[in-house]
């Protein structure tokens, strides 16, 4: 090729380089460009690597000095994308664009682009060939090869060697332990004079090597070579389509010729010569006319306007300028600009996030990830657990997060989420290159581009946080103010109070938020106009239902026909209870019993048989516990004086009228007004007053899983005499902790304590009244002044909702059952 077109490709290489801008920790910058032969752009990336290898496609994957694996090039736009590993100091990649990789040991693994398998032992290197054939060069001085039907290497060729690569035919070249360059023919081995390095191969069969000095240099047929000008100082290198390399260079610098964007699906015109001046200019035109607004910082100041009509728990926005929000009823809406008013949407969404093309993609109230393709919701697959919080970047990567402060990120070939390692969050945002920001349990604020890991950012601790199209940052703080990211000091500065304080924050084109305060109003500060022709029939092709379990809200006089059929009804709900399979249960103030029938959706009407009449006031039968397997549990006492007699007892099996005494207990002069919970491993703690009139104290007991007898918890050593009037035992985040809810004897004040073993810690006190509290395997709730709040265990404090609830239970996937006043 002429110097014409070399100067136009490397003009092309280097506008994708200032296009991508790289992501996770590798954000190219514009390098040396030499314009003498084919092998002449060099562009300079950002980071360390150890060595590199590209597939026959295109894609690359490096080795970063810790051993670790990433991967350049995703569909969503993402330049670096984590594999995880460890301890690896070769790589290489197959057809199928999979990486293979040997570790300081020697051991060979392969990525199945869900996690690292080990498939063999021994190695030095490894080399893959542009037919797909895998080699591997062992200590003992044999060549082995990948037999795909069996799942095994074989003996292929016996040479002792450094490094391999593989050619079309799948006939190896090598760096012997000589240090020479050599090829196996088919026949025999041929030794070069050439004195190396590494050797790679390119699709089409171009041999390149780095010379002992560290110079590049393409091996010709004639066993001379043509020198690469400016890769230089080069300790492994990989050839990829066309000929481009990827170099690594003795300070563990990156240098590459080509970003392989035909792999990315962009493939670059086909160019006869260089352009003329008048074409650079009208493409500097057509450019500017053509800038996508969205991704262009507003200089306009924050002012933000209340979006009426809608109380929400999470809000989500589109590059396009759509908007979702989940309100605090269940139900997910959609945004009308031209009507500025919140539409239904299909669909059941706890937290969501919006793709580049207006499209919701969101978490389920039982932890399931949907996507809206445009015409109807699909479930994303992946080994993921219960899902919490997503994110989606501008060009369309999408995370998220677990109950577990897991990270996962969508892989866009395997169509499932792959877990992205050593990222931990609950929330989750993705700035434009592609790098997530987290928050974590105790409110840190961490971004995840700094020596390939994450490093937490200096600022006050958060609740949520948001990054916009145009790479604007914003988040929460537990203080309930707003912050914005300012890049030139790296620091969160803070902004002028929105409403009362805010709690949620997510960013829209041209860096405008939109928020949720903490009564659960949204403000926005910016519209965003768009065609909204199609809306309302993606609503009506919208079927697929996204959860099997509707969010219900309960409340006195419930008139169950929105939950059941027309027939039915709760009459006066009084108490609420989970049990830790999910059973979820209601006693009416008349005594009836209904559990929640999750097929069917419906409370169905359950009675049990009492052997005895119930002496206290209340429900003939009061529930008040429910077993792990779901069967219900009352405690009853036998109205004596002086010594009172409680008996626990429960159901035989589920749904089944009969009972059975699994425990008792008889106390002197002790009020009959007892509480009873039942743990995860079926644990029985009981609460007793030890009289009637003040002072009053209380007294715990305990009885394992199949005794029937109580012991008593002795709490004369913590100093607690107040009277313990809720519990509710969890595992998990509150793994074998009793949460109690005690109330002074003015009834002045309400607090909650952990109790470890027999030592009683207080997390949190008010003087408001603390009506209910129930927590699932991580989360604790509780009704404080007849108001929803949700434990942060970061701050020890409550993050009120608008919710108002005497009554809550709380499912293992955090589904929240509760009693209005």
């Amino acid at each position: 090729m002429g110097d014409a077109i070399h100067a136009s490709r490397i003009l092309s290489v280097i506008s994708t380089v200032l296009i991508l801008a790289a992501a996770c920790l590798f954000a190219p910058r514009q390098g040396d460009a030499h314009t003498s032969s084919r092998h002449t752009s060099k562009i300079v990336l950002k980071g360390k690597a150890l060595d590199v290898g590209i597939s026959p496609g295109g894609v690359v994957h490096i080795i970063d000095p810790k051993g670790k694996a990433w991967r350049w090039g995703s569909s969503f736009g993402e330049e670096w994308s984590f594999l995880g590993g460890n301890g690896f100091v070769r790589i290489d990649s197959d057809l199928s664009k999979r990486p293979w990789a040997v570790d300081r040991k020697g051991g060979i693994y392969f990525h199945n682009s869900a996690y690292w398998e080990k498939r063999g032992q021994g190695a030095v290197d490894i080399g893959v060939g542009p037919k797909g054939i895998v080699l591997a060069l062992l200590k003992n001085g044999r060549i082995v090869g990948w037999n795909p039907a069996r799942k095994r290497f074989e003996r292929y060729l016996t040479a002792k060697g450094r490094r391999i690569d593989v050619d079309e035919k799948g006939r190896p070249w090598i760096v012997n332990h000589e240090g020479r360059l050599a090829h196996h023919n088919g026949k025999a081995w041929r030794v070069f004079k050439t004195k190396a390095r590494d050797v790679s191969v390119a699709p089409g069969g171009a041999v390149f090597v780095v010379r002992e000095n560290g110079s590049t240099s393409q091996h010709l047929a004639s066993a001379i070579s043509q020198d690469v000008p400016g890769f230089t100082k080069v300790v492994s290198m990989s050839a990829g389509p066309e000929g481009h390399l990827w170099a690594v260079r003795e300070d563990q610098s990156i240098l590459s010729m080509s970003m392989f964007e035909e792999e990315r699906g962009v493939k670059p015109p086909t160019i006869a010569s260089g352009p003329t001046q008048e074409e650079l200019l009208n493409n500097q035109r057509r450019r500017r006319s053509s800038v996508d607004t969205s991704i262009i910082t507003s200089n306009a100041p924050l002012e933000f306007v209340l979006v009426s009509g809608i109380l929400a728990t999470d809000v989500g926005i589109g590059a396009d300028g759509s908007v979702f929000a989940s309100d605090t009823n269940g139900i997910f809406k959609r945004f009308s600009d031209s009507d500025r008013v919140f539409l239904t949407f299909p669909g059941q969404i706890n937290t969501v996030a919006v793709d580049r093309q207006g499209n919701p993609w969101g978490v389920t109230p039982s932890g399931e990830v949907f996507r809206h393709n445009g015409t109807d919701w699909v479930e994303v697959d992946g080994d993921f657990g219960t899902a919490r919080d997503i994110a989606i970047n501008y060009r369309n990567a999408v995370f998220i997060t677990n109950i577990d402060q897991e990270v996962f990120r969508y892989d866009v070939e395997e169509k499932r989420f792959i877990l992205f390692p050593e990222v931990k969050g609950t929330r989750i945002a993705v700035d434009p290159k592609g790098r997530p920001w987290t928050v974590d349990l105790d409110g840190g604020v961490f971004r995840c581009d700094v020596e390939m890991g994450c490093k937490k950012t200096p600022t006050t601790k958060a609740l949520d946080i948001g990054i916009g199209p145009d790479g604007s940052i914003f988040i929460t703080s537990t203080a309930n103010d707003l912050l914005r990211y300012n890049r030139q000091e790296e620091k969160f500065e803070f902004l002028p109070r929105v409403s009362t304080g805010v709690r949620v924050v997510e960013v829209g084109p041209r860096g405008r938020p939109w928020v949720i305060d903490v009564d659960g109003r949204v403000f926005a500060s910016g519209f965003f106009k768009r065609d909204e022709t199609d809306d309302a029939k993606t609503a009506r092709s919208t079927r697929t239902e996204t959860s099997d379990i509707p969010t219900i809200v309960f409340s006195r006089n419930l008139n169950l026909p929105r939950f059941t059929d027309v027939k039915r009804r709760i009459a006066n709900a009084g108490t609420v209870r989970s049990s830790r399979d999910g059973q979820v249960m209601v006693t009416a103030d008349d005594g009836a019993i209904w559990r929640f029938n999750r097929k069917t959706k419906r409370f169905e009407k359950k009675s049990i048989t009492a052997p005895l009449v119930a002496q206290s006031a209340g429900p003939a039968v009061p529930i008040t516990a429910i077993t792990p397997d779901g069967r219900l549990v009352y405690l009853e006492d036998d109205g004596g004086l002086p010594n009172i007699t409680h008996r626990i007892f429960r159901q035989k099996k589920i749904n089944r009228t009969g009972v059975e005494e699994i425990a008792s207990i008889t106390q002197n002069a002790v009020n009959r007004d007892g509480r009873i919970h039942v743990g995860p491993e079926g644990t029985l703690y009981l609460s007793l007053i030890e009289n009637d009139l003040p002072p009053r104290t209380s007294r715990l007991f305990r009885a394992e899983n199949g005794r029937k007898t109580f012991e008593e918890i002795n709490l004369t050593a913590a100093g607690i005499d107040p009277v313990a009037n809720f519990l509710d035992v969890s595992g998990g985040g509150f793994e074998n902790i009793l949460h109690n809810v005690f109330f002074n004897n003015d009834t002045s004040r309400s607090s909650i304590h952990l109790l470890k073993g027999k030592k009683l810690e207080e997390i949190f006190e008010t003087s408001k009244t603390i009506n209910g509290i129930s927590s699932n395997l991580k989360t604790l709730y509780a009704c404080i002044d007849t108001i929803l709040s949700r434990f942060n265990a970061s701050n020890k404090s409550f993050s009120r909702t608008n919710i108002r609830c005497e009554n809550i239970a709380v499912t293992p996937e955090e589904l929240i059952f509760y009693i209005t006043p």
